[in-house]
């Protein structure tokens, strides 16, 4: 027969998690109860708040004791949301990390703004810098690459939020499709194959195609 033993509180304190991160956060954690925790997207640096209670979780002992109920305190889960979803996020290191903290106890946007206004002055800095960092990578990626599919719309709200130009970061216009040089391609007389405008040989099948060049080469034995 299978029971379940409740350990948890009838009356358990809060917790308040606190994002400024201009983006929407979910939190999966399997085999939690409740299991998802979201957070709306911040509009222009206003907190947004989430409060985390009492969680539980299951732990089987046999078929005759059932399952227990253990409790996740709202501050182990809080720690829990922030941590995890920091770790995920790309270029996160010593003040440069997402804008996003919790406090005791259950508070509303306002407590928060008039209670932590310098926690939050600070978190806005690292996660300032944390953007300015997404959008270098950005810059990096595209000057390697060229290409917009390794540009992530993150990176392309990052430049938005922080103010930088499409003049200066041409990754950040939505039109773009592909700005790589387009290389002409002409078919060898011998194979058909594509092969770029002045090459001597052809890659594929040898035969010569410019005869005035191929004399001027020196080829290894």
């Amino acid at each position: 027969m299978n029971r379940t033993i409740s350990t948890i509180p009838a009356n358990d304190l809060k917790c308040t998690v606190v994002s400024i991160v201009p983006f929407a956060i979910k939190e999966a954690k399997p085999g939690l109860i409740p299991p998802t925790y979201e957070i709306a997207a911040s509009e222009k640096g206003e907190p947004q708040i989430l409060h985390i209670g009492t969680a539980v979780h299951y732990v089987y002992i046999d078929a005759d004791r059932g399952s227990l109920q253990v409790r996740d305190s709202p501050q182990e889960v809080a720690r829990s949301i922030i941590e995890d979803y920091v770790s995920s996020q790309l270029e996160v290191g010593d003040g440069v990390f997402p804008g996003i903290f919790y406090v005791p106890g259950e508070f509303t946007v306002e407590e928060i703004k008039s209670k932590f206004a310098e926690e939050l002055a600070q978190l806005k800095i690292a996660q300032y810098k944390w953007l300015l960092q997404l959008t270098r990578l950005a810059d990096k990626d595209w000057s390697q690459y060229q290409k917009p599919n390794v540009i992530s719309a993150f990176q392309r709200k990052a430049a938005e939020i922080i103010g930088l130009k499409v003049e200066q970061h041409p990754w950040m216009n939505p039109e773009i499709k592909e700005l790589a040089p387009v290389v002409e391609l002409s078919s060898c007389p011998g194979c058909g194959s594509g092969v770029r405008d002045g090459i001597a040989v052809c890659p594929s099948c040898k035969c010569v195609l410019d005869a005035e060049k191929y004399k001027t080469l020196a080829f290894a034995s």
